[in-house]
């Protein structure tokens, strides 16, 4: 009867633990699947971005290792008078990827950026200037 007894009552128990303990991890699960419904398009759109550099999101560079994926918010520069694709990638290339980083960047540095050609007479304060108004109208 002892035996019996203490089956029942690790049953009742362990029902009891299951009830409390099953809303947490379905909360859990839930969390988890809405972080990655928020970074799929991110994902999608780095992957699109990167397919030329022979790269994928979230693909390890070596099997076995795991390469950390950096997402950017990226403000597209070539809105901006004077700044082409070449430009825009060399902006990049030197961590500007904003309206807001290139207006915080002194003007001989990114000028040190675009490296243009002596003939290229670029206004990289007409830039600064444009990317505070594109910046200013993002928060509008």
């Amino acid at each position: 009867m002892d035996f019996g007894l203490g089956f029942v009552i690790g049953l009742v128990i362990g029902l009891l633990i299951n009830w409390v303990l099953e809303p947490l991890f379905k909360r859990r699960a839930h969390s988890a699947a809405q972080v990655n419904a928020e970074l799929q398009p991110r994902s999608e759109a780095l992957e699109s971005a990167s397919a030329g550099e022979g790269w994928r999101a979230g693909q390890a560079s070596t099997p076995g290792k795991i390469t950390k994926v950096i997402i950017r918010d990226r403000d597209d520069l070539e809105r901006i008078d004077g700044i082409g694709p070449v430009f825009a990638s060399r902006l990049n290339e030197g961590g500007i990827f904003t309206y807001k980083q290139l207006t915080s960047t002194p003007a001989a540095r990114i000028q040190q950026l675009v490296a243009a050609e002596a003939w290229q007479n670029i206004d990289v304060q007409a830039w600064i200037v444009e990317a505070e108004r594109l910046a200013a109208q993002q928060h509008h």
